[in-house]
């Protein structure tokens, strides 16, 4: 099918089964020639062969549980905490491919690749629950999303005040949220300084239509060049940030597209 010229589009449901269906097959022919290989390297290791194939599953699953950790982890604040999943799926994955390459071989397995496989298991079970206990845990609070809304509350501030004074610095006021988050025109001198505070939770207290929250996500990439994090966007709809990056998520879609269509 062709779709704007191209045969599938990027975002075409066809094309993700396909996919799918591809790594589906990889990984089934993959897992099965990798369970074999270790499970031969883990009776070579003098692990009863009665238990030989739980170090396969073992070695395996974790790389599973890491992968996992990577996505779920991917939004948290702290750098060690999205690095984490990453060693561990890194570290279990060269493992993988080097007892794979070591059975391969063939012979008779040396005393350190015999400790190695020993001691895979205490540490596959350290490794696997700490990711699982992280997941788990409540997001910490993003800096970005603290720094945003610092800078949403300081650049609404100078617009207020500076209409008193002088009508020049208006222009220099980002207009993507005061234009949408606007309050009384101007008033006394003492108008501004309350209207500064509440700038920060009116974003959370007041829910936005959808509409008004796409502009602000399309006018925060046009001036920072990078999307907003789903967080703020649920703040901005006054709901949780996770359906707050499904709208990130969606907006950038359209956006993408309608990108891939204007060059086209």
């Amino acid at each position: 099918m062709s779709v704007n010229g191209r045969i599938l589009s990027a975002n075409s449901p066809i094309l993700l089964w396909l996919v799918a269906i591809a790594v589906m097959i990889v990984g089934l022919i993959s897992f099965t020639l990798s369970f074999t290989a270790l499970t031969g390297l883990a009776t070579m290791a003098r692990i009863p062969a009665s238990v030989a194939w739980g170090w396969p599953l073992m070695v395996d699953g974790t790389i599973v549980v890491a992968t996992f950790g990577t996505l779920v982890l991917r939004t948290r604040d702290r750098i060690a905490t999205r690095g984490y999943p990453w060693a561990v799926l890194i570290v279990f994955g060269a493992l993988s491919i080097y007892a794979n390459g070591v059975h391969a071989t063939g012979g008779r397995i040396g005393t350190t690749e015999a400790f190695v496989v020993g001691a895979v298991a205490p540490f596959a079970l350290l490794t696997s629950t700490h990711l699982l206990v992280l997941m788990l845990t409540s997001p910490e609070k993003q800096t970005l999303d603290r720094d945003l809304q610092e800078r949403t509350a300081a650049a609404s501030a100078p617009s207020t005040s500076a209409q008193q004074p002088t009508g020049s610095p208006a222009n220099a006021t980002p207009p993507t949220i005061a234009t949408l988050s606007a309050s009384e025109p101007s008033g006394s001198t003492a108008a501004p300084t309350k209207q500064a505070r509440p700038t920060k939770p009116s974003s959370n207290a007041r829910p936005k239509s959808e509409t008004q929250v796409q502009r602000l996500v399309l006018e925060h990439y046009s001036e920072h060049g990078q999307w907003p994090t789903g967080s703020v966007v649920g703040g901005w709809l006054g709901k949780s940030g996770k359906t707050g990056i499904r709208f990130v998520n969606r907006v950038r879609a359209e956006h993408d597209t309608a990108d891939a269509d204007a060059s086209a």
